[in-house]
């Protein structure tokens, strides 16, 4: 079920804002985002270009009905398969 626009918009801004936040005190260095399509797509909108420029993957998958060990092996495949993606030459 997708949220209406307001709160969703609301929340697009909580999370990007935490995010960015985090990356400027140096939280992390590369960021794996996974949500479905639709939000997503809001994301995409939103990304300041710093926070952009760390982003490694994007998954449009939603992954909230999983339960918390079949979620916990999708993301180490989702991690697995980026750091390949990055090994394999060019």
């Amino acid at each position: 079920m997708l949220w209406p626009l307001a709160d969703r918009l609301g929340s697009v801004r909580d999370i990007v804002e935490a995010l960015d936040r985090d990356r400027q005190q140096g939280r992390f260095d590369r960021l794996f985002v996974v949500a479905p399509p639709a939000f997503m797509g809001v994301l995409r909108e939103h990304w300041p270009a710093p926070l952009r420029d760390r982003i490694v993957a994007e998954v449009t998958e939603d992954l909230l009905p999983l339960p918390e060990k079949n979620l916990q092996s999708r993301l180490a495949e989702i991690v697995a398969a980026t750091r390949n993606e990055s090994d394999s030459p060019r």
